[in-house]
């Protein structure tokens, strides 16, 4: 097996379509795998996957410095760029809102998104599953629940992508993450106090 193939040969349609064959072959061949393309180690075995996930200060989940300078703030304000124990006390009081009752008193107002979803795909006379329904609707009840007006959830869907690292190669998103980032540094360091 070629360990070093392209990013296009890794993202080809039939692997997006079923990446489990892949995942066995690298489990087996490749436990532990650099993919220089991206700078990222890949770990594909159970048990390493654990020791990486439990061991924080080898494997720290800050990735702030290897963002631009103009990014770290929002970076480290999110709890993907947090190692314990901030992480855990966030985690916290994020997961309140999601306890199964939590979740159930949003089942209406999701509902009430998810149809409002679908009536514009059935005006507009196509449904891309992906584009038009799973990619919209967690992002409208994120930015709902954290109160960011419906003119801004564009703005928030594309900052959040490149916050958790979805490469969409979009230089304008990366533009206004940095400058949202600028913007957010006052509340990014009251959160860091906070937590």
């Amino acid at each position: 097996m070629d360990l070093h193939e392209s990013r296009s040969e890794r993202n080809d349609a039939e692997r997006q379509r079923d990446p489990f064959p892949w995942y066995k072959t690298m489990r087996s061949d490749a436990p532990v795998y650099y993919d220089s393309d991206n700078g990222n180690w890949n770990i594909f075995r159970y048990a390493d996957v654990r020791q990486v996930l439990r061991d924080h200060p080898t494997f720290s989940s800050d990735l702030s410095g290897r963002m631009p300078v103009e990014q770290r703030d929002a970076i480290q304000a999110s709890m993907i760029g947090m190692d314990p124990p901030r992480h855990h006390r966030l985690r916290a009081l994020v997961s309140k809102a999601f306890t199964p009752s939590g979740v159930n008193a949003l089942a209406p107002r999701i509902s009430a998104i998810a149809a409002e979803l679908l009536d514009q795909a059935i005006h507009r006379g196509t449904l891309d599953v992906v584009v038009d329904l799973a990619a919209p609707l967690p992002v409208t009840v994120i930015a709902e629940l954290l109160g960011v007006p419906a003119a801004d959830r564009e703005h928030f869907k594309r900052c959040s992508d490149a916050i958790v690292g979805e490469n969409t190669g979009d230089a304008d998103a990366e533009r206004e993450l940095a400058t949202t980032s600028r913007e957010s540094s006052i509340s990014a360091a009251n959160t860091r106090e906070t937590i």
